[in-house]
């Protein structure tokens, strides 16, 4: 028979055990379910940087009035500008604005874009504006780097928000504010990440030819099974959740790249202030508020929905390619550039 304290520190154990179990499972469906959107979580962004003062000291001022239509959400999104564009749309005649998210510390990624797809000779010829959306660290040294590197670009839109996976949403949301305040006859905006391959002559031209910016739309890869997270393992879509589920989303286009049409910004921009906050990005932009508004996403299977680019040569027919390195960014660019490939 086991003495009475060794039984009191076995059922001790075997409770801590349960509970540690319990707590394990909670926090993995609590994740999974604010994933699909089931739980809208509001954005770690309380966090103030306390020189924002000093690194705005270079940056113009901002527009007269206020950024925010009044709503439930606005002061969500009523933060600063630590580091924003020198030049608007308007002083450089853009008609297309490309907003790439990207991380303080993406310092590679950025200039592989720069010098790709996103360099200035390019962005002259297609009257493009390519900037990277930014929030806060807690590194100091990172900052003076970013302030450094944006008086050389003048490419770099930071939020003061803590920069996360669940302010990704505030990231769009103020590419949108910034688009609206300051790109007022823009005829296109994008939203793509610092990992994709942007074909800008393939989507210049189809834009420009086929798409009215007069009218409002969204086009982009229309997710299947939307709604439900996707893991792509061999550029292969594998679900965890039978196809068959109802989504939490209305239809929306993977935020890996989707575009919309000038006329649409403002709508877009000042429904999100009104709407409850959704940390699923694409779901959040081009679902929910997209349908308040009356719009409903097309799809074009150019864009990607998230698959790797497996082959160079495949993103000479396409207006995006996912998960390319900055390596990649440059084998992809130079075999594009070169006629290397051949158009089918």
């Amino acid at each position: 028979m086991l003495h009475p304290n060794k039984c009191y520190l076995v059922d001790s154990c075997r409770l801590q055990n349960r509970l540690y179990a319990i707590t394990v499972i909670g926090i993995f469906f609590l994740f999974s379910f604010e994933l699909l959107g089931w739980i809208p979580v509001m954005p770690f962004g309380t966090f103030r940087w306390n020189r924002t003062k000093s690194y705005n000291r270079n940056a113009s001022p901002r527009p007269t009035g206020s950024d925010f239509s009044p709503g439930s959400s606005s002061t969500v999104y009523d933060f600063p500008f630590m580091l924003r564009p020198e030049q608007t749309c308007s002083s450089r005649n853009t008609s297309f604005v490309v907003a790439v998210t990207s991380t303080p510390l993406n310092f590679a990624r950025r200039r592989a874009i720069r010098e790709t797809w996103g360099n200035r000779q390019q962005q002259r010829s297609f009257n493009v504006a390519v900037m990277f959306l930014l929030g806060t660290g807690l590194d100091c040294n990172v900052q003076d780097q970013l302030v450094s590197e944006n008086q050389i670009h003048e490419d770099l839109l930071q939020g003061d928000f803590i920069d996360s996976y669940s302010n990704l949403t505030l990231k769009s949301v103020m590419a949108l504010r910034w688009a609206n305040n300051f790109c007022p006859g823009v005829k296109y905006f994008m939203k793509t990440d610092d990992d994709i391959f942007v074909n800008l002559p393939n989507l210049v031209s189809y834009l420009t030819h086929k798409l009215e910016p007069t009218h409002s739309w969204i086009v982009g890869c229309i997710k299947n099974h939307v709604g439900q997270p996707v893991m792509i393992k061999a550029a292969k879509a594998v679900y965890d959740f039978h196809p068959s589920l109802p989504s939490p989303h209305p239809p929306f286009v993977a935020g890996a790249g989707y575009v919309i049409s000038g006329k649409a910004i403002g709508d877009l921009y000042s429904t999100a202030v009104r709407t409850r906050y959704l940390s699923v990005e694409d779901a959040f932009i081009t679902g929910h508020c997209a349908r308040k508004i009356g719009l409903f996403p097309e799809h074009d299977d150019r864009f990607s929905c998230g698959e790797a680019v497996t082959s160079v040569c495949k993103m000479i027919n396409k207006f995006t390619g996912h998960k390319v390195t900055p390596s990649k960014q440059k084998d992809i660019w130079k075999k594009l550039k070169d006629l290397s490939c051949e158009y089918n």
